[in-house]
Formats: C-alpha cells, structure tokens, sequence
C-alpha cells in the first residue's frame, strides 16, 4: 500500500535517513518534500531496535520498518583517495563517506544502519 509522502515522513518522526540523488549523498533527518531518489534507508537510536526502507515513486512512498537482526553483515568503506567516488567528495559535503555500515536483508529487502 502507498503512503503519501507527508504521512511517509511522519513515520520518520526521529529517524536518522540517508538516501542519494543529484544533489549528492544525505545523512539528516527525512527532507520536507520527498527526495528524487528511489530508496531511502533510515534507524532510529540503537536503543530503537528498528530500521526502515522506504520506496519511492514520486510523492508515494511504501515503507517498511522491521527489527534489525543479530546476523548484519558490515560493508567496507570507501577512502577518501578512492576516486570512484571523487566526484561526490565536496568541499560542503557533510557525509562522511568513511562510515561503516552494516547491511541486513529482512523479508527480500536490504536494510542499511552505521556501525
């Protein structure tokens, strides 16, 4: 079932998101107007225990909040020097594209949280 965006950022109420689009990689709180993007990942305080995934068409959203498992597996980060991702490195940028994170694939869809 969709959600209209508005309702969709509500449930992101204290949720740390992250998501890409033309503008770059994001790491804040859910934006006012739903990002041109078509995934955006987010979690709340480790306290929370929960990850959300959010697919995006527009202003509609399908969200998917689920417990985050024992078994996530930690991704490697990029360096700074790599230069795949030279592009995206700003001198504004805030993300640091050095975080860890571990990834987790719940019911067929990836989840992503820092470690």
């Amino acid at each position: 079932m969709t959600t209209p965006w508005p309702d969709a950022r509500r449930q992101l109420a204290d949720a740390t998101c992250l998501w890409q689009d033309l503008d770059g990689l994001h790491c804040t709180e859910a934006p006012e107007t739903a990002p041109m993007t078509s995934i955006l990942w987010g979690w709340w305080p480790e306290a929370h225990g929960q990850v959300v995934r959010v697919r995006l068409d527009g202003d509609k959203a399908y969200v998917a909040v689920r417990s985050w498992p024992t078994n996530g597996q930690p991704t490697v980060p990029w360096s700074r020097d790599d230069r795949r991702v030279a592009a995206a490195v700003r001198a504004n940028m805030t993300v640091d594209i050095t975080q860890k994170y571990a990834v987790a694939v719940i019911d067929e869809m990836t989840f992503i949280r820092p470690i």
